[in-house]
């Protein structure tokens, strides 16, 4: 069949005011389309990104200083060894020569510890074993711990 123009039917595609199509393509128009819209925007994605970064970063500098103070621990472990093992020395010496087992004590020290330094300060009725490390240069009162620290060990000699 050949209709003319005036004669054709109406084509199913042409949408009037009630068609469920044309109301919503009305509703984005007026600027309601936010109501409609699902999913993220991209600074949502860019802002939640920039959090997320944030907590790496400072998880990044948490695990920074918990291994600064674990070679911390460490190099206070390596000296109080040190003091304890030149301590046990100079009670199997028991008043012999020790010249020798000093300066390699010493010499221990030195390697194992960055600028590690170890004094025996003795009298008659005490040594005084220090291992100090980090260019610790102070009179060592008490144990210090740290990147820079000492330990110190008195031992009595008459007992």
């Amino acid at each position: 069949m050949d209709y003319g123009a005036k004669d054709a039917p109406n084509p199913p595609y042409i949408l009037s005011r009630d068609t469920p199509h044309l109301t919503y393509f009305l509703s984005l128009s007026k600027g309601s389309c936010m109501a409609k819209q699902f999913g993220f925007s991209f600074i949502e994605i860019l802002m939640s990104l920039f959090f997320i970064s944030i907590m790496l970063l400072g998880l990044d500098a948490m695990q920074l200083a918990a291994l600064r103070q674990v070679k911390a621990a460490y190099f206070f472990s390596l000296a109080n060894q040190q003091v304890l093992n030149m301590a046990e020395k100079f009670l199997m010496l028991q008043g012999r020569n020790a010249e020798e087992v000093i300066l390699q004590w010493k010499q221990q020290t030195q390697k194992l510890l960055p600028q590690g330094e170890g004094e025996i300060i003795s009298n008659a009725s005490q040594k005084i074993i220090t291992v100090s490390w980090g260019g610790y240069k102070n009179p060592c009162h008490h144990a210090m711990v740290g990147m820079q620290g000492c330990v110190e060990y008195q031992q009595d000699l008459l007992r």
